[in-house]
């Protein structure tokens, strides 16, 4: 009876000891997984920083150059309506200088 008393009290002490080398691994492992997840925290806060600046920059690029397309195109499209003015009245301006200089009135 006193070794099943013995080996009943030596298993516990076992036990304890397992539990607290547990604890011990327990506590470490939350630790270091603590110290990963901040650190994974400042890069993903890094990145999309980042990630933020690049993607003004690509916007106001973007906006830049829409900006000038639309100034070029309405450059054009005013540019061909002064020709295109300035065409019509050239013929009506050099019939009127024609009559004021030649007389024909």
């Amino acid at each position: 009876m006193e070794n099943v008393i013995k080996s009943v009290t030596e298993a516990e002490a076992e036990a304890e000891r397992i539990k607290q080398e547990a604890d011990i691994k327990c506590a470490d492992i939350i630790a270091r997984a603590e110290k990963k997840a901040a650190e994974i925290l400042k890069r993903s806060e890094e990145q999309l920083k980042l990630y933020r600046e690049e993607a003004i920059s690509k916007a106001a690029k973007d906006a830049e150059n829409a900006y000038k397309k639309s100034v070029d195109d309405s450059l054009k499209k005013a540019t061909a309506y002064a020709d295109e003015v300035i065409s019509k009245t050239d013929k009506q301006v050099t019939e009127t200088v024609g009559r004021i200089i030649g007389g024909n009135r």
